[in-house]
């Protein structure tokens, strides 16, 4: 049977990416149509409607080489369509489509740094006449992830026309709304012969687009592998020449170009020039200066200078762009040597000042500076040294990245470093004179906030509940009648246990836990620990009328936690505490208004050596381990407590620190283990020094979080900065009236403190606290040798700590002017730790 008619066959499809999933539709009137791969393997059609064929091709199948669809039946002559999955790099490539009779559709590759963009790419024109582009990262190249590969789809009449007027290098194609590929940052600047085009990508708003045109050589991208191009034949013109006996014949291609860059960069130097700074770039080989590519990260003005010999590049920047201290990175992503052979990827490079000029501008300033170590930092040579340390670097200038280090020898000497760049300058420094104390005997106590924690009572009675079950939630309500019942016979409520529960809440009336005082508690007791919440818990929330407030106490959700974390805590118990209102989480912080919390807890036989060392942590909202220094672990209960005045996630763990300076101070040794276990006592590293003084801060610091102290603060001393660990402490005690101060609203921190000091700052805090009173006469202080050393407004302090039992003195004597140094200071607050709970 003669065939004397072809099957229709047509597909919007031109090209596509490789490496991506595609899919495409054909359209036909033959029974069946069937995509061939370019290995050969055939792809059936995974839907076919009417005349539509559709093919899904994954991204594994997407891969270079031509595709062909083919169909297939016995009525009529089959016919074939072509198309091709692309990725042009230096290469020409040959697709064809909408039809086979030679009237196919070329393709054009070139290089440049344009925005892989599918939905918005740029235009490419030709004579006034918009082009189709086919794009995608090449795959085969170290340049894939900064250099990609485009081509351009042109159709015949185009390509006649250069096929007659032959390989004019003054031949010029035009791309418009060019866009940059963005890598965060950096602004780069391309050049294409003499035209130069920048795209700003330092972040602003619409830097990214870029709108000039861009013109190029034709013969600079036309790299074969072609013998001649177009291929021969490329119309039906020269198809019908050919198939007559007569020849086609045109221009050769130029040879195709190689892809390794032979030129090095063999050095770099950057040098300042007046108001400029420039970054030299030296190669060992000669460079086509038409073609480079340049990306900053600081600037996106600088001025581009090649030698005659074009072997160096001077990239000349405003000194303000690029001053002593700061860093440049470079990105270089297009070169090319004068033999045509091409970067083959981004080389990535970074500079700053050389080493030696940083050290010398460091050293200049530190030799610029005046040096007087205050009263305050005078405790000890360590002291001493640190100040000057810490003064010496201040005066390095930012970003110098230059290291000072001082020694005292007869002097202080300062030697600054970078690299493998050393000097050496020796500095004069002089001393504040030293004024003594100013305290001041106060001439009563006067009336100030009053200090938490307040003394819990014993409950009288427990009253029990079964919780009403929502999910794994167990809840109880209370009546306002209820709660001041309870709050006023000291009730406690048990909420029974129910299996799978996950947490325990109360609901109550937001004004029932709004009384000023706080004189009053409500005990609530679960099968995950014992809360007592203050009546006074919600007293600073604004508009509480009518509102209903949730506490809930449930088990805290372990996997959030990182590994190390995890780690630590074992099997260890960990709870989560929140407060909600009107059922919105709240963010709940109240000084005045600590909530006691008692858990059950089995210790290990190990732990059970050392109690001390079980201590509570919480998790803030930046997810960073807190330790709660009121933490402690009852033996005669096995229960862990604590007092906290916000609600989190806390976990009970076990610490042990160990200290390599404690063998002179082995009476010592239990103590400061214990306290810095807690961060009760502040320390640094694997040494305690328990032979230096402690200071004003350090020792208030340890006293305030021993006792549990808080209030609400709103100010400190002139001389006590809110970035110091110690602030909010200090602040505390300056609003309890625990510390006055050493005169002019200054408190001194880094000064070391006498015993009659400490025994002033403890015996204040122990009579606001009621645990301590005020003695009536001071003979306990007769048997003391000394006794006339203690300053007036000392002696009542010292007088009832000795009456309490808790100052001894040795050899009948009170010593009190002495320094106090850092293992008696851990010895006597952990005494305080443990006589006053």
């Amino acid at each position: 049977m003669v065939k004397t008619s072809k099957y229709t066959l047509y597909t919007a499809q031109e090209n596509f990416l490789v490496g991506y999933p595609v899919t495409i539709k054909a359209q036909s009137n033959a029974p069946d149509v069937n995509l061939f791969l370019p290995n050969g393997t055939k792809i059936k059609a995974t839907d076919h409607v009417g005349e539509e064929f559709t093919f899904e091709l994954t991204a594994e199948q997407a891969v270079y080489g031509r595709y062909e669809l083919r169909t297939d039946g016995g009525d009529k002559e089959n016919r074939s369509v072509f198309f091709a999955a692309v990725s042009l790099a230096d290469s020409l490539r040959h697709a064809t489509s909408k039809g086979d009779e030679g009237e196919e559709n070329r393709l054009i590759g070139f290089s440049s740094r344009l925005n892989n963009n599918i939905d918005n790419p740029p235009e490419v024109y030709v004579d006034g006449n918009i082009t189709t582009m086919s794009f995608t990262p090449e795959r085969f190249k170290t340049e894939e992830t900064t250099l990609l590969e485009y081509g351009i789809l042109f159709h015949d009449h185009l390509f006649a026309r250069i096929a007659e007027e032959g390989w004019d290098e003054t031949k010029t194609f035009n791309i418009k709304n060019l866009q940059f590929v963005t890598i965060p940052g950096f602004t780069f600047e391309i050049s294409f012969g003499n035209i130069k085009a920048s795209a700003n990508n330092s972040g602003k708003e619409f830097a990214s687009d870029f709108t000039q045109p861009i013109s190029w050589n034709v013969e600079r991208y036309n790299n074969g592998p072609a013998k001649v191009w177009p291929e021969i034949p490329d119309t039906k013109e020269e198809r019908a020449i050919l198939d007559s006996g007569g020849t086609v014949s045109r221009p050769d291609a130029p040879e195709p170009k190689a892809t390794d860059f032979d030129a090095k960069i063999i050095g770099t130097k950057v040098e300042r020039d007046g108001n400029k700074t420039n970054i030299n770039i030296y190669f060992d080989s000669e460079l086509d200066t038409r073609e480079f590519g340049f990306g900053f990260d600081i600037t996106d003005q600088w001025e581009t200078l090649w030698s005659e010999d074009n072997k160096q590049v001077t990239l000349s920047i405003d000194y303000d762009k690029f001053p002593i201290g700061t860093i440049a990175n470079l990105i270089i992503f297009r070169l090319k040597d004068v033999a045509g052979n091409m970067i083959p990827g981004p080389e990535y490079l970074s500079f700053s000042y050389p080493d030696e000029e940083l050290v010398s501008v460091a050293i200049s300033a530190i030799q610029g500076g005046t040096y007087e170590i205050p009263a305050k930092n005078q405790a000890n040579q360590r002291a001493k040294t640190a100040w000057v340390q810490s003064a010496v670097n201040a005066l390095i200038p930012e970003g110098n990245g230059s290291v000072a280090t001082v020694i005292y020898d007869n002097g202080y000497k300062v030697s600054v470093t970078k690299g493998q760049i050393t000097k050496s300058v020796t500095i004069n420094v002089t001393m504040e004179e030293r004024e003594e104390s100013d305290f001041e005997p106060p001439s009563s106590y006067v009336s100030k906030p009053t200090p938490t924690p307040k003394p819990i009572p014993e409950p009288f009675s427990t009253e029990s509940i079964w919780p009403r079950v929502e999910g794994n939630i167990g809840i109880v309500k209370i009546d306002d009648a209820m709660v001041n019942e309870m709050i006023t016979n000291n009730i406690t409520i048990e909420i029974k246990h129910v299996k799978n529960i996950g947490a325990y809440s109360m609901s109550l009336p937001v004004e029932s836990l709004t009384d000023a005082n706080g004189d009053g508690v409500l005990n609530v007791k679960t099968s995950f620990g014992t809360i007592t919440i203050p009546s006074n818990m919600l007293s600073n929330l604004p508009e509480t009328f009518g509102k209903e407030a949730v506490i809930t106490i449930g088990e805290g959700d372990k996997t959030n936690l990182s590994e190390e974390l995890q780690a630590a805590l074992g099997d260890r118990p960990i709870i989560q505490l929140t407060v909600s209102i009107d059922g919105k989480q709240l963010d709940w912080n109240n000084p005045n208004a600590p909530v006691s919390v008692t858990l059950p807890y089995k210790p290990t036989e190990e732990e059970l050596e050392n109690p001390d060392n079980i201590v509570v942590w919480y998790i803030n909202d930046n997810d960073e381990v807190i330790t709660v220094p009121n933490g402690r672990y009852d033996v005669e209960t096995g229960t862990v407590t604590f007092r906290t005045t916000h609600f989190s996630m806390f976990l009970v763990t076990y610490i042990e620190k160990n200290f390599n300076d404690l063998e002179n101070v082995e009476w010592a040794r239990k103590s400061i283990e214990a306290l810095t276990a807690k961060d009760i006592i502040m320390t640094d590293g694997d040494s305690f020094y328990p032979s230096e003084n402690i200071t004003r801060a350090d020792y208030l610091y340890a006293l305030v979080r021993a006792l549990n102290l808080n209030t609400a603060v709103d100010d400190n001393f002139e001389d006590v900065s809110e970035d110091m660990y110690y602030y909010n402490e200090i602040a505390i005690a300056k609003k309890l009236g625990i510390t006055l101060g050493t005169g002019n609203n200054k408190f001194s921190p880094d000064l070391s403190i006498t015993r009659q000091e400490m025994m002033t700052l403890t015996g204040r805090t122990l009579i606001s606290l009621g645990k301590l009173e005020q003695p009536d006469s001071r003979e306990v202080l007769d048997s003391y040798t000394d006794k006339s050393e203690i300053a007036s407004y000392a002696i009542d302090s010292v007088a009832a700590l000795v009456k309490e039992g808790l100052i001894v003195g040795s050899n009948n004597k009170i010593m009190p002017k002495n320094n106090t140094s850092r293992a008696e200071a851990a010895e006597f607050v952990y005494r305080l730790y443990n006589s006053y709970k």
